[in-house]
């Protein structure tokens, strides 16, 4: 009891305000449903700082759009301003919302960006009405940056087989 008493101190709560033998939830709050006010409802949490803040760890509203032209850094901005204008028809891009990340050794671009929507509706939405779009005469590949864990964790499902060299040489 000792440990939870000093965790409630350090997490600065109150164990008296607490019932633990209480049947019933907390107010507001439905435990049985992933609706509670520390969810938005499509499975990204929310936390508060320390001051009470709200903030969200998700990445349900960021998109990753590749397919783009690989220019140089002086050319960066210019491609932003033009992919913009593009994603601003479907969605609202948040302030400090997009990346461009370039190569360290050649200082061009990786045909790559990430845009962070106001919502997870307009991410969802540019996906749905960007991906394939004809930008410079290539077709852009838009995925929800949430999504990319789909592509990426791929378990090993076998091994490759060994060959044998002299076998492929009759």
């Amino acid at each position: 009891m000792e440990d939870i008493q000093a965790k409630a101190e350090e997490l600065r709560l109150q164990l008296s305000s607490f019932h633990f033998n209480s049947a019933a939830p907390p107010p507001n709050q439905d435990l049985y449903n992933n609706n509670t006010e520390n969810n938005f409802g499509d499975g990204q949490e929310v936390f508060y700082d320390d001051d009470g803040l709200l903030f969200n760890i998700g990445f349900g509203n960021v998109i990753v759009v590749d397919n783009l032209p690989i220019v140089k850094a002086e050319m960066a901005q210019q491609l932003e301003s033009e992919i913009r204008r593009v994603f601003s028809e479907v969605g609202v891009i948040k302030e400090d919302g997009f990346s461009m990340p370039l190569n360290p050794l050649n200082q061009k671009t990786l045909g790559r960006c990430f845009i962070e929507f106001s919502s997870r509706q307009e991410a969802e939405l540019a996906r749905v009405k960007r991906d394939g779009y004809n930008f410079n005469t290539q077709a852009l590949s838009v995925t929800l940056y949430d999504d990319l864990d789909r592509f990426i964790d791929i378990t090993d499902v076998g091994t490759t087989p060994e060959t044998n060299p002299s076998a492929c040489l009759g």
